[in-house]
């Protein structure tokens, strides 16, 4: 990876390893996106991997719990595969606000103000979701997740938690109880890459509605500030 094995992140210019291009991991955009979408492949890439597992499909009722862009992508993603009604949860309005803009999701919560699974459970009939996915680092959303899951559910605990609180209180009888899947993820494939790249080409997935703030590249420290500041969704640095 650019930035993390090989050098090469936050550059004007970028020298690629000849490793990857023997393997295969350069993958051309078509001229259809701007370089500032085809910048949003990676962490859609990184959804695409963690929703592999979830099997979601037409009729799945989907809770993302994090409003942030990745939070947003993943309700996108889940919409894109068929879920019939997709809930996002989050604790800042200004994230929630952001989310019915930039989404297609169907119900938008602030679980500062309601209860998420007495609300997840009343939208859903009392059966609970098939699907929920934890976009945020917080130990009590992996909790809530179980809580608000249906029969045979599977979850997603795509954020990982901080490395000074990595323990749960895990009721594993709701998991063997209700026969719920729980899945990790990290990362992603160059298979991803090629899907999300085309899910950004086809507009199936409208990068653009992500992307809160375009900053030249001498301006990266303001980026990187906003960015920490909740306000909006993705930075792009044009170099």
């Amino acid at each position: 990876a650019i930035g993390y094995d090989f050098p090469g992140g936050f550059a004007e210019y970028v020298l690629i390893n000849a490793q990857a291009v023997r393997q295969g991991n350069v993958i051309a955009a078509p001229d259809s996106i701007s370089f500032d979408e085809a910048s949003l492949v990676e962490p859609l890439s990184c959804c695409i991997n963690g929703q592999e597992y979830l099997r979601i499909s037409l009729g799945d009722v989907a809770v993302v719990i994090g409003a942030g862009p990745i939070g947003c992508m993943h309700a996108e993603l889940a919409k894109s595969y068929g879920a019939t009604k997709v809930i996002m949860i989050d604790t800042v309005d200004e994230r929630v606000n952001l989310a019915r803009n930039a989404t297609t999701a169907d119900v938008f919560l602030n679980s500062t103000k309601v209860d998420p699974v007495k609300a997840v459970m009343e939208e859903t009939g009392g059966q609970g979701a098939d699907v929920i996915i934890t976009a945020c680092s917080a130990g009590i959303a992996q909790q809530q997740a179980l809580q608000m899951a249906a029969k045979r559910a599977r979850i997603s605990f795509f954020a990982g938690l901080p490395k000074d609180k990595p323990i749960i209180q895990f009721d594993s009888n709701l998991l063997h109880y209700r026969e719920i899947a729980v899945f990790g993820a990290f990362a992603s494939h160059s298979t991803d890459y090629i899907r999300a790249l085309a899910l950004i080409a086809s507009r199936k997935v409208d990068a653009r509605k992500f992307i809160s703030r375009r900053i030249p590249l001498e301006q990266i420290v303001s980026g990187f500030e906003y960015s920490r500041s909740g306000q909006g969704l993705k930075v792009v640095v044009q170099p």
